[in-house]
């Protein structure tokens, strides 16, 4: 996937939705503490996020509030 640098994006996924479950846009290979946009669940299935000003890869993750632990991570570049 590829999302142009400083553009809204929308984001899909399939999960747990729990309460405190978050979508993270973190810089390629980082953890959940490195995240520069959070959107949560809430129940549904889409959420928009703003996409980094500069170019480079990047990945979306999707992690549980309850744990902390990351369930997913899908790569994406930003453009």
């Amino acid at each position: 996937m590829e999302v142009i640098a400083g553009t809204r994006f929308p984001v899909t996924w399939q999960g747990p939705d729990r309460r405190k479950d978050r979508i993270l846009l973190v810089p390629a290979g980082a953890g959940a503490d490195g995240a520069l946009a959070e959107g949560r669940p809430r129940g549904a299935d889409k959420l928009t996020l703003d996409a980094p000003e500069q170019a480079g890869n990047y990945d979306l993750l999707y992690v549980l509030g309850e744990t902390g632990a990351v369930v997913t991570r899908t790569p994406f570049e930003v453009v």
